[in-house]
């Protein structure tokens, strides 16, 4: 994926530990060195539509959606900074509740789905088509204290 430690320490940021990979790339936990704070990064291999994803992330501002910080890209590869969930994602949530044995509160689904149906709408006002929604990039720890 090219030379990524270096991409990030001209940027101001050092890889703390890869947290996921998937079809198109590689997600990181970095910290920014100026002041310590965390962020994801999405290593992608260049391509158009990796382009207007980043150009829709920045029109994105909502308080059910990761939040796009930066982005910036070398020879191979684009990287977009965001908003570090220490949550976890809904998938793990999901998990972790079926590990326990337990269920979720009928409250807790609803406010889930009310967050969830909020994002989606604000996508659909600024003409963005999601591709999907699958719990695994549903963040569940930005923004909720009550998980």
């Amino acid at each position: 994926m090219g030379n990524r430690a270096s991409i990030l320490e001209e940027r101001g940021y050092y890889e703390d530990k890869e947290i996921g990979q998937g079809a198109f790339g590689k997600v990181f936990r970095v910290k920014k060195k100026a002041d310590e704070k965390e962020y994801v990064v999405k290593a992608v291999q260049k391509s158009e539509s990796v382009i207007h994803e980043v150009a829709a992330l920045k029109a994105l501002k909502h308080p059910f959606i990761v939040e796009y910080n930066d982005s910036f890209e070398d020879i191979m590869n684009l990287y977009i900074v965001m908003e570090y969930c220490k949550g976890g994602d809904l998938s793990q949530k999901i998990k972790n509740q079926k590990d326990t044995g337990g269920y979720f509160t009928e409250d807790q689904i609803l406010s889930w789905f009310a967050e969830i149906s909020s994002a989606v709408q604000h996508v659909h006002e600024n003409n963005i088509l999601h591709r999907d929604i699958m719990p695994q990039v549903l963040a569940a720890g930005c923004y909720d204290t009550t998980m």
